[in-house]
């Protein structure tokens, strides 16, 4: 039934749609001449919250070792803590490597 319909409503296209004009300038080694597309650059307050989370991260990391190494002991606190600061570590080196990833 869709195949019907689809081929009917591209049939109705060509028919009724006027052809596009053709135009002396464009040719399509026009598209070779273009310039290749630059990759995405990181805007400088995207780097500086990168740089700020990076600190606060490795900050979180120290603060929470010398926490652990104080009390010689380690708590379900300090697995909690540990694991969410690796996952926080794990996501921001994903929003960093992702702009490379995308091209």
């Amino acid at each position: 039934m869709m195949d019907k319909q689809d081929k009917e409503i591209a049939r109705l296209f060509k028919q009724e749609l006027p052809a596009a004009g053709k135009d002396p300038w464009f040719t399509r080694r026009v598209m070779n001449r273009l310039p290749h597309r630059q990759s995405r650059r990181m805007s400088p307050v995207e780097v500086a919250c990168i740089i700020a989370v990076c600190l606060l991260i490795i900050v979180a990391f120290i603060i929470e070792g010398t926490i652990i190494i104080s009390s010689q002991q380690i708590f379900v606190r300090d697995i909690v803590v540990m694991s969410t600061l690796t996952m926080m570590s794990l996501g921001v080196g994903g929003w960093i490597i992702s702009p490379y990833l995308k091209n």
